[in-house]
Parts: structure tokens; sequence; C-alpha cells
């Protein structure tokens, strides 16, 4: 994992990373992670996630430098060296999708399915009888079919709702799902043998694996903003062109291949300074109204990657307590309390007998779920505001006064305790560390390391 933060005022940008790499269990320091273009040194490229460009499974580093070689130009706007950025890694000869790609999906599909069928409990039961006295096997007869038979019925399951959902598609969509899987027969073929294989499921269990790989394949290409089942590179591309009088900040999703017509990359988020119309306007987040626009403000403070405790210290409400809590269970055990109340507070009301409460209690339990949702919705709104229009906006006025060192400091400072929170609240795997390195990008001087 990583942590990392981009921090922007109508004077500059700060670019701050941790530089620990993870490699399967261990982790490591001195992964490189921000780079200056040195064709546009006003322009800086930040990644985490994915190390490699996945389609052929090149560094980063190496792909931005092939990239910066093949510049002749200085680029008029942020978006233009976007643009060209993708067209170009798109291209490039040397940059063209293997057989990497292939394996990066046969990957992610087996992971896929991992988490929704869950078969390591076959492996996880099996340890854990070879670690008691006696042969269980012998003693409980057909204990080992039961354990195959629960993971036959959870594939079962699941690939009952597959097949619902591919009779439920158009003509078009159809169509579509039969182009894309026409370059990933193979792909899909051997990820549900790996599958099989790697969890000793029989052949039986194969097609319906594939199946099931296959629609999610062709349904879900996309990487999506808030959930994506692939593995990813993201991206964020910031700075000036030589017609930006305030910074840019562009993201970018990146990772393997399956619609050809769509390619490796996907735009995410773009920010930009917002220059104010009246006195009204104090400098708060708009959001974009259609895909062509950006999100604008006075100033902004983006974390990504490992971003929960980040988000945490920015907006004082954890992510993690807002799901569990905030939208889930403190609504619901409201809505159950809120009616205790009001059912006692009637019984003790003179003149309401048995027959009359029994009907208030009916229509108020018939009403349970609007009155929950009524519930979420205000906490929802009040979290909303403290968040974006209270706390954060209070961080939001400090930055768009700071000058380039000022934003570099502050931004070195946020993600420096992210990733020691991190650290000490996760001791069994140091994901999140090593030196933070810091760069600022401003219109004079263009893109200094700190």
């Amino acid at each position: 994992m990583t942590s990392q933060l981009a921090l922007m005022n109508s004077v500059a940008v700060a670019l701050a990373s941790d530089s620990a790499v993870t490699i399967g269990s261990k982790t490591f320091d001195g992964a490189k992670k921000i780079f200056r273009l040195e064709s546009n040194p006003k322009i800086g490229f930040m990644i985490s996630g994915v190390a490699s460009y996945t389609p052929c499974d090149v560094t980063w580093e190496r792909v931005i430098r092939l990239f910066d070689m093949s510049i002749q130009q200085e680029f008029s706007t942020v978006k233009e060296c976007v643009d060209m950025f993708i067209e170009y890694v798109s291209k490039e000869k040397v940059l063209l999708p293997n057989s990497e790609n292939s394996i990066s999906l046969q990957y992610d599909l087996i992971n896929f399915v991992e988490k929704f069928i869950r078969p390591e409990q076959k492996r996880l039961f099996q340890e854990a009888v070879k670690e008691m006295s006696g042969d269980l096997y012998t003693e409980f007869e057909g204990l080992d079919s039961h354990v195959d038979k629960k993971i036959g019925v959870e594939i079962e399951r699941f690939h009952v709702m597959i097949k619902r959902l591919i009779e439920g598609l158009s003509e078009e969509e159809e169509f579509e799902h039969k182009r894309i899987m026409k370059n990933h027969l193979e792909t899909v073929n051997k990820a549900s043998e790996l599958f099989c294989e790697k969890h000793d499921l029989s052949k039986s269990h194969e097609k319906k694996i594939y199946e099931i790989m296959a629609y999610h394949l062709c349904a879900q290409p996309a990487l999506e903003k808030h959930y994506n089942w692939r593995d990813f590179t993201n991206v964020v591309i910031a700075g000036f062109g030589s017609r930006n009088i305030t910074p840019e900040l562009h993201e970018l999703k990146v990772g393997a291949i399956i619609d050809e017509k769509v390619g490796a990359f996907y735009y995410a988020d773009s920010h930009c300074i917002r220059i104010r119309k009246d006195l009204k306007d104090t400098g708060e987040l708009n959001y974009p109204e259609t895909d062509k626009e950006m999100y604008s403000a006075s100033a902004f403070i983006i974390p990504y990657a490992q971003i929960d405790e980040l988000q945490n210290i920015l907006n004082g409400i954890h992510p993690q307590f807002e799901k569990n809590y905030l939208r889930t269970q403190i609504p619901s055990n409201l809505k159950n309390v809120v009616t205790e109340s009001i059912i006692t507070q009637i019984k003790e009301t003179p003149g309401i007998g048995p027959t009359t409460l029994d009907k208030i209690h009916q229509s108020i339990t018939e009403s349970h779920e609007e009155l929950e949702d009524a519930i979420r919705s205000e906490i929802a709104q009040g979290s909303a505001h403290w968040k974006a229009k209270t706390r954060r906006q209070n961080f939001r006025n400090s930055t768009k006064f700071m000058d380039s060192v000022q934003l570099a400091k502050f931004a070195k400072k946020i993600v420096t305790i992210e990733a020691e929170v991190a650290y000490y609240s996760n001791l069994r795997n140091r994901s999140v560390g090593g030196e933070i390195v810091v760069a600022y990008i401003t219109m004079e001087d263009g893109m200094i390391f700190v």
C-alpha cells in the first residue's frame, strides 16, 4: 500500500508520497513514485497501486521516461499532456500488450471469484483437522464430502445468479459481451482451470466457474471510481502548461486491457482552481455536473492510495466508522429506540386504550423503513456538512494562502502522520513508510524536490 497526498492552490501544487513498496509479504523502502518531465519541467507525475504498466509489465518510471524522451513540444495545458500521454503509451510498439495482460486478468478473475465462493475454507478446515487428535474423517464418515459439497453449493448459487443476469441481457449487451470475449477465451479458460486446480475442484465445477468469470469480465470491464475488482495503478498528472495561469490536476486509473476500444486508461477526477465570481463564493468544493467538467475550489487537499487515516485527519470522521456505524448500525438502532420511546410515551397518555395503542404501534412498525431512511438521511447530511463545509473547508482556507514551500511542508507532515498511524495500527505488515518524498510545482520554478 501507499500513502500519498496532493495539495493545490492558485500558487502551486505539492505532491507527497511515502517510498514503501510491498512485494508479496515483504515491504521495501526506496520506491520512486514521483517523477518530473524534463521536457516540460512544470508538470509532474505521481503513481500509486501497481508499480508497472500492467498490459506489458514495464515499470512506470521507464514508461514515463520513454514518454518524456518522445516529447517535442511544450504543452499548453496539463490536459493536453494527459491526452498525449495516453495516446503515446497506447500506441508505442515496445509497450503493446503481451501475455502479461492475460496473466493479470487471470489473477484478478481468480481473486474475484474467491471473494464470493471462499474456497479457502476447505484448506483452513483441513489444516484444523490435522491439528486435532484422532482421525476425524474416519470417525465422522462423509465429513470430507460434506466440505466439498458446501463449496459446490456456493458455486451453484453464484452460477444460478449469473445465468439469470445473462438471460436478462439485451441484444446490444449480448453483442458487446461476445465482442469482448472474442479476445479473452483463452484467458478465462485458463483462469477457470487454474482456479479449480488451486482449490482441488472437479471438472464439473470448471464450466460453471468459466461462465461466472466470462460474464463478469464482460459486464464489469471498466475501472470504476469507488469499486473495482481489478488491480490498477492510480496516475496523478499535475502542474502548469504554458497557458495555465493556475495549476491543474488530473487522475487516471490504468489496468489490464479488457476492451480494446477503451484500452488500459480510464479518466477519473480532474481538479482546477476556481476564480471567484462574487463575494458569496467562499472557495468551497464544487462538484462537476457532467463528465467533462472538473472539481473546482480555491484549494485542494486530495489523498490517494491508503486514504482512510488521511480522510480521518482531514474530515474528522473515520471512513470505517461512517460505513459501519453512521450508515448502518446507528440508523437501525435509533429507529428502534425512537419507536420504543414513542410507544412508552403514548402508553402514559390518558385516554389512549390498548386498541388505539396497537393501531399506533402497527402504523409506526409499518413505517420502520421510511423512519430508518429519514434518520440515515439526516445523519448523512450532517456528516457531509461537517466534512465538506466545516472541517475540510478549514483546511482548504489555510491551504489557499500557503506559498509553495509551506504547501510542501504541510503535505509532508500529513503523509508522515498517516504513515505512522498505518504502521502502529497494523503490527503484522508495515505496508506504508520509508522516506517521505515531497515536490512542489510552480509556474515560475517548475518542479522542485524538497
